[in-house]
């Protein structure tokens, strides 16, 4: 539908979470390189503050310092993951732990992960999205939506991925999820304007504009100072203009 320069949608108020590079000339550019919160301490947690530097060390522009480390920790995640016998999941908090072993989980054995393993397969997705490679992006931020069922950063990585795929409906259905998960979990609350505004983005490229719009004066009410809701509310409007002509 266009060709155009398009912001990241990293700009959050959220401190310590986010880091914003928002502006024009970003053209394509929509991954969402944020921090996930560290959560309650569970089973690996030693590897906690290594991605958390890991992590650091990449946003600031050294994915090669980063990977190493990130793949350490991934090593000892899958093999958590391959105990006979058992699950091994990623979760926030106790809350989510109880939820999930009272619903989806209820009679299967489940250790609690750390939230570091979701953080670093979810941060390996980012890297591949940054170096172009699609295909090991998703491979990546799959494996993190599956270790961690509540968590909503990998479902936004992959609707960015998808996005620069052109693939808008899948896009848009893994944000929807995440909005789903953002409004339904306390712990992902920060994360759901950033959710909106790529369900807007999505729904532009189908031709969806007042699905768009709506989506986009959801998330200013939610982040009233985002450049990216004010530059594509305007747009929206553009479009809606041309169309009335």
């Amino acid at each position: 539908m266009r060709i155009r320069s398009l912001l990241l949608w990293a700009a959050l108020a959220v401190p310590g979470v986010g880091f914003a590079q928002e502006g024009p000339g970003a053209s394509y550019l929509t991954t969402t390189p944020l921090q996930s919160p560290a959560g309650e301490p569970a089973l690996g947690t030693q590897h906690r503050a290594a991605v958390r530097q890991a992590i650091q060390a990449s946003l600031a522009g050294n994915h090669e310092a980063a990977i190493p480390v990130l793949t350490e920790a991934v090593r000892y995640c899958d093999a958590q993951q391959q105990v006979p016998g058992r699950k091994a999941l990623s979760f926030q908090s106790h809350r989510q732990y109880a939820l999930y072993m009272d619903g989806p989980g209820r009679g299967t054995p489940t250790e609690w992960l750390d939230m570091a393993c979701a953080n670093a397969y979810t941060h390996l997705g980012y890297i591949e999205i940054e170096r172009g490679d699609i295909d090991a992006a998703l491979r990546w931020l799959d494996k993190a939506i599956a270790v961690a069922p509540y968590d909503v950063e990998p479902l936004c990585e992959k609707g960015a991925a998808l996005t620069r795929r052109k693939d808008w409906q899948g896009s848009k259905a893994s944000y929807d999820r995440a909005l789903m998960l953002a409004r339904s979990q306390p712990e992902n609350r920060h994360m759901e304007a950033l959710a909106l505004r790529g369900v807007g983005f999505a729904h532009i490229e189908l031709g969806e504009l007042e699905n768009a719009r709506a989506s986009y004066i959801a998330s200013q009410k939610l982040d009233p100072d985002s450049p990216t809701a004010k530059q594509e509310l305007a747009y929206i409007e553009q479009l809606q203009q041309e169309q009335r002509r």
